[in-house]
């Protein structure tokens, strides 16, 4: 059976009794909210699929992230850089938030604000990171929430750069020798194609370059016509 109470000039407050169910309460601006609301809670009760959201009502974002810091990082083997990007999220002004209320277009607008500062791929583990959390908090934690990354569409992977520096081309020196478009990740680039260059073979090449995934390594081996034309003899 749901009462309301009014609590204040501007809020009504529902409170919904059945047996065996532990009592629901909650505040609205209007009464005919608070009357929508207890409809749905007493249906689901009625149904037998009423799950409590209370905590996931009285939760904020930051608090699932410090609870997620505790409990799941140290088990990572990337433990020390999601540590960073988890306290960075905790930062947010959408950290504040009841997670209960957190929407789609929350994380939407985070998406897009955070594109504006960094490189998609930078964002898209963010909101990989922050799906999981919300996706703990559900299976594992018992909170009746629903993980708003879900709704939203994932920024794509940055482009592959194939750029090649040549030979006595030097950073300290960049813009006396008028370089363009020049990043550090060329470098990484330039050294791993020069191996394959040299011959060696994909494995220790990896194990110089530290590559895990011989998939995204492969990319590298961009050898010249005229260098595979000599190792052919």
């Amino acid at each position: 059976m749901a009462t309301f109470r009014k609590r204040g000039p501007y809020q009504w407050q529902a409170q919904v009794r059945k047996k065996g169910q532990p009592l629901q309460t909650k505040t609205f601006e209007t009464r005919a909210l608070a009357a929508q609301w207890a409809r749905a809670i007493e249906v689901e009760m009625d149904k037998g699929v009423f799950v409590s959201r209370a905590e996931a009502e009285s939760t904020t974002l930051k608090e699932l992230l410090e609870r997620y810091l505790d409990e799941i990082t140290p088990l990572k083997k990337g433990a020390a850089s999601e540590t960073n990007r988890l306290r960075a999220l905790m930062r947010l002004p959408l950290a504040r938030r009841f997670v209960a209320s957190i929407r789609g277009m929350d994380i939407a607008r985070f998406r897009d604000e955070r594109l504006r500062k960094v490189t998609p791929s930078t964002v898209k583990r963010d909101l990989v990171l922050l799906g999981h959390v919300f996706e703990v908090a559900r299976k594992e934690w018992g909170i009746y929430v629903h993980n708003p990354v879900r709704d939203i569409k994932l920024p794509p992977e940055n482009r592959p750069r194939d750029r090649r520096l040549q030979a006595g081309e030097e950073i300290r020196a960049v813009r006396r020798a008028g370089i363009e478009d020049l990043r550090f990740h060329d470098l990484r680039h330039e050294a791993t194609t020069r191996l394959f260059e040299k011959g060696l073979n994909i494995m220790e090449v990896a194990s110089i370059t530290g590559h895990k995934d011989l998939r995204m390594l492969r990319r590298y081996t961009h050898l010249k016509a005229e260098d595979l034309a000599i190792n052919l003899g």
